[in-house]
């Protein structure tokens, strides 16, 4: 089966069906690629300051990303009050220029906007069953704010060919 959808600009877009059994997309003999999104996008706090693991060239920069959500919880005298309840996130990022600017700029406390993917990984700790955690790999990130710079009008975006780029520089104030 195959749907032709044109996209808001005009562009003819081809969906083709999947094949439960096998999950290759093809019409006659043509290999279609199935659209799918894995895309995050986080607005919180660092929780641990972002250290450096593993050896050259497969080094990750991991650090802790709390988001909060109100929850509605009821009191002893009848009413209901709002209370914000974090949600900590394990984050990595993988692009060289990026963990150079992470590694420099980013400290427990500052308030990041980050854009990426999550991932799944497999983890074994002595005799116990394995688990899996979720991980967001951050592709972009904005610094929002820094206790170090207070309030920071930076981005830094990691481009599709790995380059960053930087629209100006952080001062101490």
């Amino acid at each position: 089966m195959l749907r032709q959808v044109f996209n808001g600009a005009g562009t003819l877009l081809k969906f083709a069906g999947v094949n439960a059994q096998s999950r290759s997309l093809s019409t006659s003999g043509q290999m279609l690629v199935e659209k799918c999104i894995n895309r995050v996008q986080l607005l919180g706090r660092v929780g641990r300051t972002p250290a450096q693991f593993g050896m050259d060239p497969r080094t990750t920069v991991a650090f802790s990303l709390a988001t909060n959500r109100a929850v509605k919880v009821a009191k002893e005298d009848g009413t209901d009050e709002l209370e914000l309840r974090p949600c900590w996130h394990t984050i990595n990022v993988h692009k060289p220029q990026l963990q150079e600017y992470v590694l420099k700029y980013v400290e427990k406390g500052s308030r990041l906007l980050l854009n990426g993917r999550i991932e799944y990984r497999n983890l074994t700790k002595g005799e116990n069953a394995p688990r899996t955690i979720p991980v967001i790999v951050v592709d972009d990130m904005v610094i929002i704010s820094s206790p170090r710079y207070g309030q920071v009008e930076e981005s830094h975006e990691a481009t599709a060919e790995g380059e960053l780029e930087a629209e100006e520089s952080p001062t101490p104030k």
